[in-house]
């Protein structure tokens, strides 16, 4: 789903560019070389026709999931020329509603406080893909589909991009500025590097990026630093640890040559202390689950945060029980 939504992103612009391009031309008709069709693996098909890549797909019952709805690419800029044009808030409403539709389907919907914290939480994921942005844009994407099981099972996407700086490159642009997390986020490298272990300086970098306190931002906000952690402690708490499909929820970033992801192996809380460290100990200065992270041989020119999250009738009252 994830590469998807950034072919969406990059075709998208494309056309985008090309019809700003015919309005300066004598000659109108100039159509782009880019086809996509319908190809022999239908579970790609559905996430095409979530996309509204290709305009149909056949399914059929080995089919994992079958397409239910999805959001219509959003596109956000930061920098607008009057309030009506602000779509920040309009996508937090519309991905809010949708993702209550989406629970409402189990028998269940956020509560007014739950309202409250969704919509701050991804208003601030939202404003970080402002600040880290070069471009001045962001693009967000929703989707829903229910399992074929005889017990029917949800599952929905949400997809974050911006085009700008990776978390590693604006932590290292920025750590003249920034000198104190940058001792403590060095302590880490060190502390790993004396023990032997083969884990690479941007890895712990971002590790820490993701951390409370730690911003590229800093020096500007102290109070920087809190956004990404709490969306990832928010979004695994509505994780039960359900598995559909042999397949688990799970929350990937993709930032520059670094990828993560998350699942409640590790949960965000360990012994009262809030830390995302990868690893049983919650120690940023321990190596972090290898299987949980990699290092991308290409580099993604921006940040990618990508959720997936199972929903069912009785993970939803487990978690509600937990509350």
């Amino acid at each position: 789903m994830a590469a998807l939504f950034v072919l969406k992103i990059v075709l998208d612009e494309y056309m985008k560019n090309i019809r700003r391009l015919q309005t300066r031309l004598r000659i109108l008709n100039i159509y782009p070389d880019v086809y996509i069709t319908i190809g022999r693996v239908d579970d790609v098909n559905v996430m095409l026709l979530l996309m509204s890549l290709i305009p149909e797909a056949q399914g059929n019952e080995k089919l994992r999931f079958r397409p239910i709805s999805s959001i219509n690419l959003r596109v956000g800029k930061k920098t607008v020329s009057s309030y009506r044009e602000n779509s920040k808030g309009k996508a937090v409403t519309k991905i809010r509603n949708y993702l209550n539709d989406c629970l409402r389907k189990h028998g269940y919907e956020l509560s007014p406080d739950g309202v409250n914290h969704f919509d701050d939480l991804l208003g601030e994921v939202l404003n970080n893909a402002e600040d880290h942005s070069e471009l001045d844009t962001w693009y967000a994407f929703g989707a829903f589909l229910m399992s074929n099981n005889e017990v029917e099972e949800g599952c929905m996407y949400l997809l974050i991009f911006n085009f700008g700086y990776s978390f590693y490159d604006g932590m290292i642009g920025t750590a003249h500025k920034n000198v104190e997390q940058t001792k403590q986020i060095q302590g880490y490298i060190s502390k790993l590097s004396n023990i032997g272990a083969s884990v690479s300086k941007e890895i712990t970098t971002v590790l820490a990026a993701l951390n409370h306190g730690y911003s590229r931002l800093k020096h500007i906000d102290e109070s920087r630093g809190v956004g990404t952690m709490t969306f990832i402690e928010s979004f695994l708490g509505l994780d039960a640890g359900h598995v559909v499909n042999g397949e688990r929820s799970e929350l990937q970033i993709l930032s520059g040559n670094t990828f993560i992801r998350f699942d409640n192996d590790y949960p965000c809380s360990i012994q009262g202390r809030k830390v995302l460290a990868l690893n049983s100990s919650g120690d940023l200065g321990v190596p972090p689950d290898r299987s949980k992270y990699a290092i991308s041989k290409t580099k993604m020119p921006g940040t990618l945060l990508s959720t997936r999250l199972f929903l069912s009738q009785d993970s939803l009252m487990q978690i509600s029980g937990n509350e």
